[in-house]
């Protein structure tokens, strides 16, 4: 810029009169520049709209070339605004990094200044993705031929326990956050009542990973969730009609519990889990909502009504993979007891041996004396023989 405005004086002359002072006056312009970088990687990064305002109002623009950088030249002194302008695509793929909300404000500008390294720094978004899976071996790991689960609910939660977002599985049980400023995060998966009882949680505990980093664009994959159903173990008891112990088709029957009621318990250990009574003519017993694991089954019965058993438990192991039909079925049989049959005494004709002979007893009295004369006889013939 100059002093006069135009570069010229007009000046008016008198005659004889001295004219000083007509100075020229010239000052470089300025000029304000910088570059956009990307903060994961500091490669530059192009195409991206700089503004330059002054006074409230837009006066330049810019676009960022091949090699990230971007200019302002031809700046008359003063206080500048330099501002990333930042589409809602460009906001979707990056978060601004510095300055804070893209924006260089109170920029001071002096005559012939450059102003340099005003540069703009973002960085890529991340994400977190994952999968939960059917785990059929209850083992943590997605093993080949192990089906995704859809319809559960991933939260996003953020350092401080806000929620973020959510997001629910396809039909290959993935899920993915997308559009990630770097931090600290926690996902879990949202079990309903409904979900928690068919399904049990394997990994991670209590469904939750906390402290997933996210770093400045890069993608945290294999955030999975693997749970396992709950399984059931269904038997039988029948009716062992010969008592032999062994069940055989087509011979021995189901139990009737509408008759005779059965109580059978499933243990673990020494921890009763649950108990089922049979009271109905199918025999059948069951316990669901099971984990895998080895188990006892316990039947009892009553006393008092002459069931006998070859065993009354029987050793099982659960599997994760798969319910259990217990192959081993309870055998009980019912003893028949005989009725006493008392016979009525019938009258006795005179001079028969009555039933029970008491009427006898006279004799059998006199003949025993008659016994005893003569054992005492006998000895005193023994002693005199024995004198002489």
């Amino acid at each position: 810029f100059k002093v006069p405005a135009s570069g010229e004086y007009e000046v008016p002359l008198a005659c004889g009169e001295p004219v000083t002072d007509l100075d020229f006056i010239n000052a470089r312009y300025g000029s304000i520049s910088g570059m956009k970088l990307d903060g994961s990687t500091e490669e530059p990064v192009p195409g991206i709209v700089i503004e330059l305002w002054k006074d409230g109002e837009k006066v330049a623009e810019d676009i960022t070339d091949t090699n990230g950088a971007y200019s302002f030249a031809g700046l008359l002194p003063g206080t500048y605004t330099v501002k990333e302008a930042l589409t809602g695509e460009q906001l979707a793929e990056w978060y601004i990094v510095s300055p804070e909300d893209g924006v260089y404000e109170g920029i001071e500008l002096g005559c012939g200044e450059e102003i340099v390294d005003l540069d703009f720094v973002n960085c890529q978004r991340g994400s977190i993705s994952g999968t939960k899976w059917e785990d059929l071996n209850a083992n943590g790991n997605d093993d080949v031929g192990e089906p995704g689960v859809s319809g559960v609910t991933i939260v996003l939660l953020d350092e401080e326990g806000n929620k973020v977002a959510s997001d629910v599985t396809d039909s290959d049980g993935n899920y993915s956050f997308t559009g990630l400023k770097p931090g600290t995060y926690t996902v879990l998966e949202e079990l309903t009542a409904e979900l928690l009882a068919e399904w049990y949680i394997v990994f991670p505990e209590e469904g939750v990973y906390k402290g997933v980093d996210v770093f400045c664009g890069e993608d945290t994959g294999d955030i999975d969730f693997f749970n396992a159903r709950y399984r059931k173990i269904t038997g039988y008891k029948y009716n062992d009609a010969n008592g032999n112990g062994n069940y055989e088709p087509g011979v021995d029957t189901r139990w009737d519990g509408s008759d005779i009621p059965i109580t059978i318990t499933l243990y673990q250990g020494d921890e009763v889990i649950d108990t089922y009574i049979i009271d109905s003519s199918d025999g059948m017993y069951e316990f669901t909502g099971l984990l895998p694991g080895d188990y006892t089954i316990v039947e009892t019965y009553p006393d008092d009504k002459g069931i006998q058993s070859a065993y009354t438990s029987i050793d099982i192991t659960l599997l994760p993979d798969a319910d259990l039909v217990v192959e081993k079925v309870f055998l009980n049989f019912i003893v028949q007891t005989q009725p006493i049959i008392i016979t009525p005494v019938q009258p006795q004709v005179q001079g028969e041996l009555p039933a029970t002979g008491f009427d006898q007893l006279p004799l059998i009295f006199a003949a025993g004396l008659l016994m005893l004369l003569g054992l005492m006889a006998l000895m005193l013939g023994i002693l005199r023989l024995h004198k002489s």
